[in-house]
C-alpha cells in the first residue's frame, strides 16, 4: 500500500519586496513641527518644504473622536511653512494635527491644557 502524498509544500524561503516610496513620503514632511506642545489651543506649525515645488499645505485638527474641529490651508513662502493656528475654543485634551501636502500626510499629536 502506497503512502499518501500531500498537495502542499512547506518552504522557508522569504521574498522581500522593498517599498522605496516610503522614503519619499517621509522626506516631504519630515521636518514639519508643532510648538508649543502642550498649548492652550494656539500653536505654530513650521517646516522647510523647499525643493518639493509646493505652494501650500492643508492643516486639519481632529478631536479624540476623529471629528474635524479645525481646517485651513497654509501658504508656503519660499518653500517655508510658518503658520499660526488659533483654536482657543478647544476643550482640554489630546488632539491630532494632520499636515497634508501633495497627497502626503503627517500626523502630529498635541495636548491642549486649560
Amino acid at each position: 500500500m502506497a503512502c499518501a502524498t500531500s498537495n502542499f509544500a512547506i518552504s522557508n524561503k522569504l521574498v522581500a519586496h522593498p517599498n522605496t516610496a516610503v522614503n519619499n513620503v517621509l522626506a516631504v514632511l519630515e521636518n514639519v513641527e508643532l510648538f508649543p506642545n502642550p498649548n492652550n489651543g494656539t500653536f505654530h506649525v513650521t517646516g522647510d518644504l523647499s525643493g518639493f515645488g509646493l505652494n501650500e499645505v492643508s492643516l486639519t485638527v481632529l478631536n479624540p473622536l476623529g471629528q474635524v474641529v479645525y481646517n485651513s490651508n497654509a501658504p508656503l513662502r519660499n518653500g517655508k511653512l510658518d503658520a499660526s493656528v488659533q483654536t482657543s475654543t478647544l476643550a482640554a485634551g489630546i488632539y491630532m494635527l494632520n499636515v497634508t501636502a501633495d497627497g502626503v500626510s503627517k500626523a502630529i499629536r498635541f495636548t491642549v491644557q486649560d
